[in-house]
């Protein structure tokens, strides 16, 4: 296997089905966490104006939702070219196996031709 072999993927192929549920579902949850995030936004209390909880919980809070939303991105990026890797060689798989009945067709019909004459 090649190591760093790259893929071609389509993902709108999969705009059907159980994969392609998972695929919108997905691309959906950073818009749910973005959502989800902003709900809670500034709980902590105002910043810069003396008050020495929301200045140190502040960046801490900005800090987690980073490091949550990259862990995310990093996740769906890592599943989506997972699923895109998995067609590319099952499409591999399937070439070789359709050429091989193709051959087997042909084979076994010029076999009957030679046998008719």
């Amino acid at each position: 296997m090649s190591q760093s072999k790259g893929y071609e993927f389509n993902f709108d192929e999969f705009d059907t089905g159980p994969l392609g549920d998972i695929i919108a579902k997905i691309k959906g949850l950073r818009g749910l966490l973005d959502e989800e995030f902003s709900k809670y936004e500034y709980w902590w209390g105002q910043e810069n104006v003396g008050d020495d909880f929301a200045d140190q919980v502040g960046p801490q809070m900005r800090l987690e939702r980073q490091q949550i939303t990259e862990t995310l991105d990093a996740l769906t990026s890592g599943f989506l070219h997972l699923v895109g890797a998995v067609d590319a060689e099952a499409g591999s798989a399937r070439t070789a196996q359709s050429d091989a009945l193709d051959n087997i067709h042909q084979a076994s019909g010029a076999a009957a031709d030679g046998a008719k004459r």
